[in-house]
């Protein structure tokens, strides 16, 4: 596919699967692609204005984008699509694009961290960078609403703190101290949860 282009296909699940490629102009088999997991409030239009700074630092960007998002809006959402619409798309980039595990960055922000998490335990990739990441969907609910039962009414966990000690790659943690949607305790608290976890603490820094 051409730079820029919008990469489609289907899931392990059958579900429709697109992602945005932006190769850096020299790109050759020895770079690093970052797969870029996005954020709640963003789709993957938003995503192409990464590619400069990626591609500045040495990366490919493949963002990947999630069911009953942008180019997939009407598609049922939730973890268990979202995940396997990744599943697809990590396969397409191996595949298609010829880019293997082991020269892929799993780079997730916000809700993207936990799809990331995921995917790294499934070994879609080499190196992981969660920026302000969460323990767990209940553990934010719990934060939030600490009256409410969340265990039970919490449908889409994203669990990465229970998945994240069998994660066996090099993990770094990006956090800003003051973060107001998801608190810098989290992040904290995740990155210890990592056999080769780092903590990056971003003084002042938003979320």
């Amino acid at each position: 596919p051409r730079a820029g282009a919008l990469v489609e296909g289907r899931s392990p699940g059958g579900r429709r699967v697109a992602a945005l490629w932006s190769p850096r102009p020299d790109a050759n088999e020895r770079t690093w692609t970052a797969a870029y997991f996005h954020g709640n409030g963003m789709q993957l239009a938003d995503c192409a204005e990464l590619a400069p700074a990626l591609h500045a630092e040495g990366f490919n960007l493949y963002a990947v984008e999630y069911p009953g998002y942008g180019p997939l809006a009407g598609d049922e959402p939730g973890e268990a699509a979202i995940v396997d619409v990744a599943d697809g798309a990590m396969a397409l980039l191996r595949e298609r694009l010829g880019v293997p595990p082991s020269r892929t960055l799993l780079l997730g922000q916000s809700l993207g961290t936990g799809v990331a998490v995921q995917l790294a335990a499934r070994g879609a990739g080499a190196r992981v960078v969660l920026l302000t990441p969460y323990r767990s969907i209940t553990a934010m609910a719990g934060e939030l609403f600490p009256w409410l039962p969340v265990r039970l009414l919490v449908r889409d966990r994203f669990d990465s703190e229970s998945i994240a000690p069998s994660i066996a790659l090099p993990v770094r943690v990006v956090h800003g101290t003051a973060d107001e949607v998801i608190p810098f305790a989290q992040g904290e608290a995740l990155a210890r949860r990592f056999p080769r976890g780092e903590l990056v603490r971003v003084e002042g820094g938003h979320h």
